[in-house]
């Protein structure tokens, strides 16, 4: 039986606890809560899956009888797969996990937050996913000539893959028309959602070498995710080191340097990152990111106790900033917990 669709309303069970296991599920779209009972004090214990985590994972694979009751909260599309099938995806890394499933068993119901420690890269095993995730950092970057590429290149490559093609194309319209307003690097970061790697599982990409060229866009896409994991101390060590390097042009030097101030402030840097501010609007007094280092200058500020000037930067960076874009209403919060 290969990997089926289904669709659950809401409150309806999707296994109950005691039931025979012979698949692994994944949730594609909507709420799915994971319900069992803790044999230490008898307490109800509840976990929330996310989409596009797997679950069911441990009875799954190992065929024991189901610990826990999975209930759809919402409407839900899940993705079940038969065991021997899910197998087949994490091939290269199930004597691992099969190790691991014995020892932390109610730790591995995420079971691919796992793998990608395992592995040691995220989606390391789903290239598909990473040349469209690269378009969309493009997008996020405001670098709308690189993302239309990509996105161009991912339509074509994909043309019989409607789903994730009609994504593609619905990013490639968001980055052309970012570009015909603001022109390249220019305008608020555009509103886009991370889609669900779900719909990524069983397409190929033809044999070719996506981003082989794009070695330093490698690095910086590295260096973001370390931000967005709060693994600040390791990202700017790796920025500093690849700020220094050859491959750092001035265009790239901007962006590096931006994200060294966003370290900084999550260090408790904060003097330090006030004067990379004030560095950084010397040597490029024409730079679209003020609206950003005048709000980390503000933040600066403010966490060293000097709300004069903490408001004084926040102003600067409010007024430079779009009231569309998702950063106002931060900005503007900021000043009004100040003049409280």
């Amino acid at each position: 039986m290969a990997p089926r669709t289904v669709n659950y309303t809401q409150g309806s069970i999707i296994y109950f606890d005691g039931d025979r296991a012979d698949s692994v599920y994944l949730l594609k779209s909507g709420k799915v809560q994971l319900k069992s009972i803790n044999t230490d004090d008898l307490s109800e214990v509840i976990e929330i899956v996310k989409t596009g985590e797997f679950f069911g994972v441990k009875s799954g694979l190992i065929k024991f009888p189901r610990e826990e009751r999975a209930i759809s909260t919402a409407n839900s599309v899940v993705i079940q797969f038969p065991t021997s099938d899910f197998e087949a995806l994490i091939n290269k890394n199930i004597s691992i996990i099969m190790k691991m499933l014995k020892v932390f068993s109610n730790q591995l119901r995420r079971i691919h937050k796992k793998i990608e420690d395992f592995v040691g890269e995220r989606n390391a095993d789903n290239p598909v996913y990473k040349f469209f995730l690269l378009g969309d950092f493009y997008l996020k970057e405001k670098r709308y000539d690189a993302a239309i590429t990509t996105f161009t290149r991912f339509i074509k490559y994909h043309k019989d893959y409607s789903e994730v093609v009609n994504l593609a194309k619905e990013r490639l319209l968001i980055a052309e028309n970012a570009k015909n307003k603001y022109g390249n690097n220019g305008g608020p970061m555009p509103d886009i959602v991370q889609p669900d790697e779900g719909i990524f599982l069983f397409i190929s990409t033809p044999n070719i070498s996506i981003i082989n060229d794009e070695g330093i866009d490698k690095k910086i896409i590295k260096s973001t995710n370390l931000i967005n994991e709060k693994n600040y101390l390791e990202a700017y060590n790796f920025l500093k080191e690849l700020l220094s390097s050859k491959e750092a042009t001035e265009d790239y030097k901007k962006d590096i340097q931006i994200k060294i101030i966003t370290c900084m402030f999550y260090l408790g840097k904060y003097k330090d990152a006030i004067q990379n501010c004030l560095e950084y609007l010397k040597l490029y007094q024409n730079t679209d990111k003020k609206s950003k280092i005048f709000y980390y200058m503000g933040a600066s500020y403010y966490k060293l106790g000097d709300n004069y000037k903490a408001k004084d930067a926040y102003k600067i960076a409010l007024s430079l900033t779009d009231k569309t874009d998702p950063s106002y209403d931060s900005i503007q919060n900021a000043i009004e917990i100040i003049a409280e």
